[in-house]
């Protein structure tokens, strides 16, 4: 954040003082800005994908490091407007993991979690990978690991997502593709 010197607000005068004060008070304002919904309200919508490709009749997932915790997971976030919660896991796939898709069926499920006292309502859906690439946004914080299905399991950090897992790897069965 901009720390002003004193020459520079006295050369700013009172005029452009109360300005500046405002600006920054209209930023620090705007960042501690308090989410509509709370721990115990409807929830914040978040678009999460389980991504997978099929390798030498093999299915494999991608998973992301977590960037807050050790451990993996699926890459998810939330929905900016007007995208819809599939729109928002396709982007966070890109965003995070550097991969490229398309929505496979219907939703998975949904989970919903807590951080900061707003409750997040995840949906999740399986993605195909069509495309990975070597530069993302998030490359420099998150790992991206492609591994089984039965490998993920083991891997990935929440019991919500081990069991959209398990949804994924009987939706594969029933598209009649390969598993482990």
């Amino acid at each position: 954040m901009y720390q002003p010197s004193e020459l520079s607000l006295w050369l700013l005068g009172a005029g452009g003082l109360a300005t500046l004060a405002s600006l920054l008070l209209t930023r620090r304002r705007r960042r501690r800005k308090a989410p509509t919904q709370t721990g115990d309200g409807p929830g914040l919508p978040q678009g999460c994908v389980i991504p997978f490709l099929v390798q030498e009749e093999k299915v494999q997932v991608c998973l992301i490091s977590l960037s807050n915790q050790s451990g993996w997971g699926f890459p998810k976030g939330m929905v900016d407007a007007p995208e819809t919660v599939a729109a928002a896991g396709l982007r966070e796939s890109f965003e995070e993991a550097g991969i490229r898709g398309s929505i496979v069926g219907a939703p998975l499920g949904e989970y919903s979690y807590v951080k900061r006292d707003v409750k997040l309502v995840v949906t999740v859906f399986l993605m195909r990978v069509t495309a990975v690439e070597d530069h993302w946004p998030e490359k420099r914080v998150r790992q991206r690991q492609f591994c089984s299905p039965s490998q993920a399991r083991t891997l990935v950090a929440t019991a919500e997502q081990r069991q959209l897992l398990d949804v994924a790897v009987a939706r594969l069965a029933e598209l009649k593709l390969a598993s482990d």
